[in-house]
């Protein structure tokens, strides 16, 4: 009996340490983003709760413990981290960089894990954990470079540097739309400074 209430005692105390361990994860995180719908507010999360590179950025809901992601600004870019009108930087649209003077140039950091929100390649434009740039964006993955004034302050456009250059022509920007709970998040195309709720974003703070 004493070797079955030891064992016992011990399953117990395994049982209790897994649940503690389990609670510490099951948490929100500190900062999240988030769009401005409201049934339901979509949140930058990753798929199935994964943690690897190339996993997947999809939208779900605010408080759930996979959705650790904020803005970084990238401090060593244009205007110390600004558009830049004066010094045509970083679109190579001018008109974007007369539109958007002065917004932040930012990456979108998954900071649990340190990967980045961005795509697997030029022409691909759904968003997954990519690597980083660096402060002053060089480096990185596609796509992992942003122009976007919501950090924490209002809901903005995350418009996409990259794609917008890439693709974006005289009169469109790709920015960053949700597509419905569990859709992954993508950079889409629309007219400048004219985001949809499902793509104006902004920091949550727990």
């Amino acid at each position: 009996m004493r070797v079955l209430a030891t064992a016992l005692a011990a399953t117990a105390l395994a049982a209790t340490a897994l649940a503690a361990t389990t609670t510490a994860y099951a948490v929100a995180p500190a900062v999240q983003i988030c769009n401005n719908l409201s049934s339901p507010q979509l949140c930058f999360n990753r798929q199935g709760g994964g943690t690897a590179y190339g996993t997947f950025i999809t939208g779900y809901y605010r408080g759930d413990p996979n959705g650790p992601y904020e803005g970084v600004t990238l401090t060593g870019r244009c205007n110390a981290g600004h558009v830049s009108a004066a010094q045509h930087c970083p679109f190579r649209n001018q008109a974007y960089n007369q539109l958007l003077d002065n917004d932040r140039i930012m990456m979108v950091e998954e900071y649990q894990h340190d990967w980045c929100a961005g795509t697997s390649a030029q022409g691909t434009f759904t968003l997954r954990l990519s690597a980083c740039p660096n402060i002053d964006g060089q480096g990185g993955d596609w796509a992992t470079q942003y122009v976007w004034n919501g950090a924490g302050t209002v809901f903005n456009c995350l418009i996409s540097i990259e794609k917008t250059n890439d693709y974006g022509g005289t009169s469109h920007i790709y920015a960053a739309q949700s597509n419905g709970l569990r859709g992954g998040i993508s950079l889409n195309t629309g007219n400048q400074d004219n985001c949809s709720n499902s793509a104006l974003w902004k920091e949550f703070f727990s």
